[in-house]
Order: structure tokens, then C-alpha cells, then sequence
């Protein structure tokens, strides 16, 4: 039996324009509804406290913004967060995984259920941001993906099931300054907890 190999997502007009506005950086794609239960809040948090994680990452929230988002949406884009406020087709969402690096799965505890946006990464090989604790990071963890668990309030903790071929120690210095871990060192183990 051969490795198995991801599918490669689809591309697009509108992947290919995230992908330029990145302009080298890594993205950080947020993707459906932006509502408080899939954790916008801590998204936006996350990107308009973290000045220096802007050299490095692009944030990008692509979905229709919620009547209970839209203070965070205004704050996210006076950032220099992208947003992309509408529904999106079912080919467009999907080619925004081949822009992504990172694809925000850190929902709310509200929020503790299946994600198909988890599902979608998962198949293209992408590497999610889980929340500590949620069904999701039990789930990655049993399933081989290749995830970074998040504490609640925003901070790294460690990351889990990175495939044994991951080689990208670049990008995971970079990911290091996503989130405050001054005291944590990131080891990479394949579906095994260290720290």
C-alpha cells in the first residue's frame, strides 16, 4: 500500500487574490459564518492585539458577518484584517484552502460539534487552530491531523499529529509568534502530548 496523498484544493480568482495580499506571509483563513459560536471574537482578538504577528501572518475571515459580529468585523478590518463579507459559493470556499496555512477551528465551548470546515482541512492537509479541550482537538488527535491546540483565551498550547514528514521548522518558528508562549516550547510529536 502506497502513502496517501492529500487532494489538492481547487484555486481561484478569489484565492489567488488572498494569495497576493498575503504578499509572503502565512494565512490564517477563517471560513463560514462569523458568529460568536465559531469564536470571531477570539479571531479578531487575536489579530488586532498582536501588532508584530502582521510581518508574518494574514488574517482572512471569509463568510457572511453575524448581527452579533459586526463591532468585531469593523475592528478586524481598521486592522488590516481581510474580510470578505458575503456568502460564499461552494467553489469559492473551497479554494480558499489552498491559500490557507492555518485554518481557524477554535470555536466557542458553545460550539462543541462536528465542523465541516475541519473536515474540508483535514482532506486538503491543511493545519487547524483547535481549541484545548473540544471534541475537535479529540477527534485530530485520533485521526492523525495535523492541528495546534489554542487555550481559551487565545494562547498556543502545543501542537499535536504533525505528520512524520513535516519538515517546515521555518513556518513553525513563525507560528510561535501567533500567540504568547513564552514560557512553552512547540515539539513536534506525531499524535503524542508533551508539556
Amino acid at each position: 500500500m502506497g502513502n496517501i496523498v492529500a487532494p489538492t484544493a481547487p484555486t481561484s480568482d478569489l484565492s489567488e487574490a488572498v494569495t497576493r495580499a498575503g504578499n509572503g506571509r502565512q494565512i490564517v483563513l477563517f471560513l463560514g459564518h462569523l458568529t460568536p459560536r465559531k469564536g470571531f471574537h477570539s479571531f479578531v482578538n487575536t489579530w488586532v492585539n498582536n501588532h508584530k504577528l502582521r510581518d508574518s501572518f494574514l488574517f482572512v475571515a471569509a463568510g457572511g458577518v453575524s448581527s452579533a459580529c459586526k463591532q468585531d468585523a469593523a475592528r478586524f478590518e481598521s486592522a488590516s484584517g481581510y474580510l470578505l463579507n458575503e456568502n460564499l459559493s461552494d467553489s469559492e470556499m473551497l479554494s480558499l484552502y489552498s491559500a490557507a496555512d492555518l485554518v481557524w477551528c477554535n470555536y466557542s465551548p458553545s460550539y462543541d460539534q462536528a465542523s465541516g470546515i475541519f473536515g474540508r482541512a483535514f482532506q486538503y492537509g491543511k493545519t487547524c487552530l483547535i481549541r484545548d479541550g473540544s471534541r475537535l482537538s479529540k477527534l485530530a488527535l485520533h485521526i492523525g491531523a495535523s492541528f495546534f491546540e489554542v487555550e481559551e483565551h487565545g494562547r498556543l498550547m502545543v501542537d499535536y499529529a504533525v505528520p512524520p514528514n513535516f519538515q517546515e521548522q521555518e513556518r513553525l518558528n513563525s507560528i510561535k509568534h501567533l500567540y504568547d508562549v513564552s514560557a512553552r516550547k512547540l515539539r513536534i510529536m506525531n499524535g503524542v502530548m508533551f508539556g
